[in-house]
């Protein structure tokens, strides 16, 4: 990794979702919800998968779209390196 590169963990991308819920980017209900993806029995990739698809679908409603582009990349990038 390139000097200053930093990527996400899921404990990283976990922390996100709660800060987001902290300063009233995500809502209660839908912080729960995407920890309980992020964390549901599955492989990394399948979880998220879900955790991205549903951070689209609430980008705008439960998510403010700022959070949603950044929670967006983070899992992203944790994804392709997966």
């Amino acid at each position: 990794m390139p000097s200053g590169e930093l990527h996400p963990s899921l404990t990283g991308v976990i922390s996100a979702v709660k800060f987001g819920q902290g300063n009233g980017s995500v809502t209660s209900a839908e912080s729960t919800k995407l920890q309980g993806l992020l964390n549901a029995a599955n492989p990394v990739k399948t979880n998220l998968t879900n955790f991205m698809n549903e951070v689209k679908a609430q980008s705008g409603k439960a998510i403010s779209a700022a959070e949603a582009t950044l929670l967006l990349s983070w899992a992203q990038d944790l994804y392709n390196r997966s």
